[in-house]
């Protein structure tokens, strides 16, 4: 008899290796908890799944043109298609339209005004991101040695940031309001 007492997975190999089939066990359990636990995770992943979804269907250009329903093969159609959810011509001919009905300056002028509230929207979070992070600059070498360069006052630094980004808020505040000055260039 042998010392060694010979586990399952032992015999299975042993019985392989001689050519025969190995004796097989299925063990099989079940939680309602554990059932229940799942549910919900499927639920919530289905969820997720189909905010992603709309997400990406709204991203996704269409094959014909949902407006006059010709087929969107124009180079210029996918970037008219992210602006603007029609083809370019769809978009040339509606602007073409406004022009001629004398609406086309309206018009205009409201997309600029959107661009500039865009472009005040992000200079105003770079500048709290940069008052936020201000510090004397830091730089490591080529030994790895740190080299700390001082000569920057933070203070008088953080002071213009603060100024700049009171002043991207007033004039974020009279966009919003609809009494900015919209005739300027910037």
């Amino acid at each position: 008899m042998s010392l060694l007492k010979h586990t399952s997975e032992d015999k299975a190999l042993s019985k392989i290796l001689k050519g025969q089939d190995p004796d097989r066990k299925t063990q099989v359990g079940w939680s309602s908890a554990l059932e229940e636990k799942n549910v919900e995770q499927n639920t919530e992943e289905k969820e997720r799944k189909e905010r992603i979804a709309k997400i990406l269907q709204g991203a996704r250009m269409p094959l014909w043109c949902p407006a006059c329903e010709h087929p969107m093969k124009h180079r210029l159609d996918r970037k008219f298609w992210t602006l603007h959810q029609k083809c370019f011509d769809c978009v040339i001919k509606e602007q073409t339209k406004m022009r001629a009905e004398g609406t086309w300056d309206a018009y205009e002028q409201q997309r600029l005004n959107a661009n500039r509230l865009h472009y005040l929207m992000d200079l105003e979070q770079f500048l709290v991101e940069a008052w936020t992070s201000i510090k004397n600059p830091e730089f490591a070498t080529e030994v790895g040695t740190i080299e700390r360069w001082g000569g920057l006052d933070i203070a008088v630094v953080k002071e213009d940031i603060h100024k700049e980004l009171e002043e991207v808020r007033k004039i974020l505040r009279e966009i919003q309001d609809g009494t900015a000055n919209t005739d300027s260039q910037g």
